[in-house]
């Protein structure tokens, strides 16, 4: 784990969906968060990504949704709260079970989509992972930084690793830009790698409205569902060596 050596975010990136660039992109990661079931992944997928994490180097973690394949895990389930809590343990224990015959010890988890998104800002749906992360205390929880569940995790005494996205836009009250909005993801990889670079020296940033933003944060995430994903992560790996040296 690279980053770490000269206390520099880690980079990590949500893994074993399916996309075509993850065996190019563990090699230049320190993190990989490994779907589990709930919106993508299989047993097959989870083994694999555990064997190509040991390969490289590369920490992994439970990367739990909806329970929602057909949609992607952007569809918070109807009912009951308690179907979706044990949903999610089912899909960490899943995870975890795999990784530990494969040798690896986990250190986090972190939530998939709209539910990390939805945790981050509704009350209801940040007490339900907080219960979740309760029953798993060997592990912190990836959480949107600077976000309202940020400071409610630290009142339940949940231990979380705030993160930050190079490449897509931020709004000025600190949320992700909407992916409604066609200037929601950052397609220019220049441009990823100088927002990534920002957020490692604690500088400003563009918001999608003009306004500069600082954001602090634990670990930066790269998408591997975007076309430009190896590239953006070859640029911002280069970035990040670079500072260490």
């Amino acid at each position: 784990m690279r980053a770490s050596l000269a206390n520099l975010p880690l980079l990590n990136a949500d893994l074993g969906e399916g996309y075509e660039f993850d065996e190019q992109l563990f090699p230049l990661l320190d993190v990989a968060n490994i779907a589990c079931g709930g919106h993508a992944g299989d047993e097959d997928s989870m083994v694999l990504a555990c064997q190509r994490a040991i390969h490289f180097k590369v920490q992994v973690g439970a990367h739990p949704s909806y329970p929602d394949r057909e949609g992607f895990g952007r569809r918070k389930p109807a009912g009951p709260l308690n179907g979706l809590y044990s949903s999610l343990c089912k899909q960490i224990e899943t995870f975890e079970n795999i990784a530990a015959k494969q040798g690896l010890k986990t250190r986090h988890f972190k939530p998939h989509g709209q539910l990390y998104n939805d945790a981050a800002f509704d009350a209801e749906m940040a007490g339900l992972l907080l219960r979740v992360a309760k029953d798993f205390p060997h592990l912190s929880v990836y959480v949107l930084a600077g976000s309202p569940l940020v400071d409610w995790a630290d009142q339940e005494d949940v231990d979380v690793v705030e993160e930050a996205f190079p490449d897509r836009r931020y709004q000025a009250d600190g949320r992700l830009r909407p992916r409604r909005f066609a200037d929601a993801l950052i397609e220019d990889t220049r441009q990823v790698a100088l927002q990534a670079e920002s957020m490692v020296r604690g500088e400003p940033l563009v918001t999608a409205e003009g306004e500069s933003l600082i954001v602090k944060a634990g670990t930066l995430c790269l998408h591997g569902d975007s076309p430009q994903a190896l590239e953006n992560a070859r640029a911002v790996r280069k970035m990040m060596d670079g500072l260490i040296g």
